[in-house]
């Protein structure tokens, strides 16, 4: 018989386990303990270790967590989604960009879909039906006043309602060399420049008569042009909104992303455009009736 004497070990540190007598010693103080193991030829001696405070272990000692099992089909794209990391630097916007199945959105189809059988509910409720807006911004609108397109007034022949407006005001205060210069220009934003630069303005002349003006512009602009006057008549009865972020005149200072674009009520701008040209679309659609 051999007397065996353990060293101090901390908790969580070493015990001896006897294969032959099963018998498993732990220790859980600094003091030394003294155990008696018997040696021969049929016992055989193992240190594992022992861990009675689970939330002390080692992290490289703990049984790893089994992860969730992969929805079927992802397992492949987020491994690609990996593996294009790895080879572009880290940039997610490019991986996200180039795979598949990643990002999903509603069509427009179902989108309106949604929207009426909400407005539905809303009136089964005894609530009020939501006010319907068709936004636009940006002169790749049909709507805008930058859009492209070409219409005869009074023998002037434009190539947007922008150039229509800002010919007018020049006419309307006498300034026929601003008139010849914006006749002369193929862009809105010089168009607009000349505008601005009108001799003998008077800003309450033209508050009164700017919506007129705007009115005969695009009453010209979709009556001339069959494909955006079918354009226009597909959005009715929506309230047309000119969804402009900085302009609190014309537009109504809101984005259509905006949740306050979605009430007029809470809107920043006036939205002279949008009300002229509802205005415009209703007297298209009168004429075509007639």
């Amino acid at each position: 018989m051999v007397s065996h004497v353990a060293p101090q070990i901390p908790v969580g540190g070493d015990a001896i386990q006897s294969h032959t007598s099963g018998t498993k010693m732990s220790y859980s103080s600094l003091l030394p303990v003294k155990r008696d193991v018997t040696q021969s030829s049929n016992c055989k001696i193992s240190v594992t270790k022992v861990y009675p405070d689970s939330s002390r272990t080692p992290l490289s000692l703990r049984e790893p967590v089994p992860r969730p099992a992969m929805p079927k089909g992802q397992g492949e794209v987020f491994g690609r989604k990996r593996h294009m990391l790895a080879n572009s630097g880290g940039d997610r916007t490019d991986v996200d960009k180039d795979t598949p199945h990643v990002k999903c959105s509603k069509s427009s189809d179902q989108s309106a879909t949604t929207s009426m059988a909400s407005d539905t509910q809303n009136e089964a409720r005894g609530g009020s039906k939501k006010e319907r807006f068709e936004f636009f911004f940006g002169k790749e609108s049909p709507f805008s006043q930058w859009h492209p397109c070409s219409f005869t007034v009074a023998g002037f022949t434009y190539n947007c309602a922008e150039q229509y407006m800002m010919h007018q005001k020049a006419i309307l205060f006498g300034d026929e060399e601003m008139a010849k210069r914006i006749m002369a220009s193929d862009s809105p934003k010089t168009q607009k420049a000349y505008g601005r630069k009108v001799s003998n303005f008077n800003v309450g002349v033209w508050n009164n008569r700017c919506v007129d003006i705007v009115k005969d512009g695009n009453l010209a602009k979709f009556s001339q042009n069959e494909e955006l006057r079918e354009i226009m008549v597909r959005t009715h009865p929506r309230t047309l909104v000119e969804a402009a972020p900085r302009d609190t005149v014309w537009g109504i200072g809101l984005g259509k992303t905006n949740p306050k674009a979605w009430d007029r009520k809470t809107w920043r701008g006036k939205n002279l455009l949008g009300f002229a040209l509802t205005d415009v679309r209703a007297q298209i659609m009168e004429n075509a009736d007639t």
